[in-house]
């Protein structure tokens, strides 16, 4: 059981799906976080805990209890030294972003300032640094310089042009992209990640939902159709337990009336609920697909 909370929590993390999250979902992986780190931090190895640990400072800002996020961040403080962590500056803003936005903004200003000039371990000297070399710092500031849509994608544009290796600021460019409706420039966006990370099989999935989108905003074109199987099709091949490439995939074979593809969708999907082979929150989202598609 240990084993199996831990791994969900840090596949919740890495994922970032804890941020989608509806409120009841919310509240009750909160209530899974705070008293797993409470009962299990001996157990856990240092990289876990403090992975997990940023897990649940999140999860206590988003659930608002701002008091316990302090207390989570004081921990981490505890750990590392703010004017040599990059990390900790960052996590520190997102709790300042509570107080105000432009007080965030003005502290990773000033923050970052002894980043720029510090020693890149603790046995050498102090270095110069490029401040463009602050890669979390540049985001969060990225994030927090927006005011619109609009100038959030310029700003994302300017960041991937410094820095096209960094594949999550691809995503969150492509989805401001699939808010837009342009979902062409949202699947170029995906195709640069799959690029440098073709295991990737959520991406993968994305890619297919985004092919969908381009579809149904112009059904004459059965080739994204089959583009959007294809991706489907290997997200599936990368994770055979991955629901929601499974209903992509099933929808997408029977807009291209392929009976057999769409029957096997379909009793892949039953047999996963049958399994209890995901979460309780997809389970119940996979049986909602099913009655709805039947």
């Amino acid at each position: 059981m240990f084993e199996e909370i831990r791994d969900r929590l840090l596949l919740v993390f890495r994922s970032g799906k804890y941020a989608q999250l509806p409120p009841a979902d919310l509240e009750n992986l909160y209530g899974v976080s705070s008293v797993f780190l409470r009962l299990n931090e001996s157990r856990l190895g240092q990289l876990e805990y403090y992975t997990l640990l940023e897990l649940h400072f999140f999860l206590c800002l988003l659930t608002l209890r701002d008091n316990e996020a302090k207390s989570a961040l004081d921990r981490f403080g505890d750990k590392f030294e703010a004017r040599s962590s990059e990390k900790l500056t960052v996590l520190r803003s997102y709790y300042i972003q509570v107080l105000g936005k432009k007080d965030a903004l003005e502290y990773l200003d000033k923050a970052s300032a002894p980043l720029i000039k510090s020693p890149v371990d603790l046995t050498s000297k102090p270095v110069s640094r490029d401040p463009k070399s602050l890669r979390l710092v540049e985001k969060r500031k990225v994030a927090l310089k927006s005011s619109s849509p609009t100038e959030y994608i310029e700003n994302l544009l300017q960041y991937v042009d410094d820095s096209p290796l960094d594949y999550e600021t691809w995503m969150e460019l492509a989805e401001q992209y699939v808010d837009l409706g342009e979902y062409e420039k949202a699947y170029e966006c995906v195709q640069e990640v799959l690029v440098g990370a073709p295991g990737a099989y959520v991406v993968w999935c994305r890619a297919g939902e985004i092919c969908r989108k381009i579809y149904d905003k112009d059904a004459r074109s059965k080739d994204v159709l089959k583009q959007a199987q294809r991706s489907f099709l290997r997200a599936i091949e990368l994770c055979e337990l991955h629901a929601r490439s499974w209903c992509g995939l099933l929808v997408t074979a029977r807009d291209l009336k392929q009976t057999e593809i769409e029957n096997l969708a379909r009793t892949r999907l039953n047999q996963l609920v049958k399994d209890s082979a995901t979460n309780q929150s997809d389970l119940d989202r996979i049986s909602e697909f099913l009655s709805l598609i039947n």
